[in-house]
């Protein structure tokens, strides 16, 4: 008896599926529902279609070398023509003079260091270095607690330009700006 039940039971299901489920990929476009009701503005059910996606079409078209803008062939003659570049004995002495100053700031030690700042109203630092760099600097908080507070600085730095000569520019920054003043900075007019 649990036998006969097991195979009535498909029957069963397949009856109540199309009575309830009337979606059959097999069936025909026309089964009959049971309930025709169709919400506003929409078509019957139909069959379902499926078709593939466009594919791209793929076009090769040639790829063309890139052209250099000055040929090869061109360069060597312009070089068998005026020769190779060689700098003259003024421009390497530039040259050396610029790189001995350049040696000399990569290996400058710093002779003397001292900086004062607790974070309340002023600070300073100094600094010397053993290539003729020197630097200082204080700075004062002006109108402190108001919305007009702002930091009035004062310092001055030195350096030794290429030819030797020491440079010093002494400079005053606050709410009127930055303000430098060296030998080697023009003036504006007066």
């Amino acid at each position: 008896m649990l036998a006969a039940f097991a195979t009535a039971a498909p029957q069963f299901n397949q009856q109540q599926q199309q009575q309830y489920n009337p979606y059959n990929p097999y069936a025909a476009v026309t089964t009959q529902r049971p309930f025709q009701r169709q919400p506003f503005s929409q078509q019957p059910f139909q069959r379902f279609q499926p078709t593939q996606p466009p594919q791209p079409i793929q076009t090769v078209q040639p790829v063309h070398a890139a052209q250099p803008a000055v040929s090869f062939q061109r360069y060597v003659q312009e070089q068998q023509q005026h020769g190779p570049w060689v700098p003259t004995a003024e421009q390497q002495a530039q040259y050396a003079q610029i790189e001995a100053a350049n040696e000399k700031s990569r290996a400058a030690q710093i002779l003397h260091y001292a900086n004062d700042n607790i974070g309340v109203d002023t600070y300073s630092y100094a600094i010397d270095q053993s290539d003729g760099i020197t630097k200082n600097e204080d700075g004062q908080v002006i109108n402190p607690g108001s919305e007009n507070e702002s930091i009035a600085v004062r310092g001055q730095y030195s350096y030794v330009g290429p030819d030797g000569t020491v440079y010093t520019v002494t400079y005053i920054a606050d709410e009127n700006g930055f303000q430098p003043q060296g030998a080697h900075i023009p003036q504006a007019p007066q």
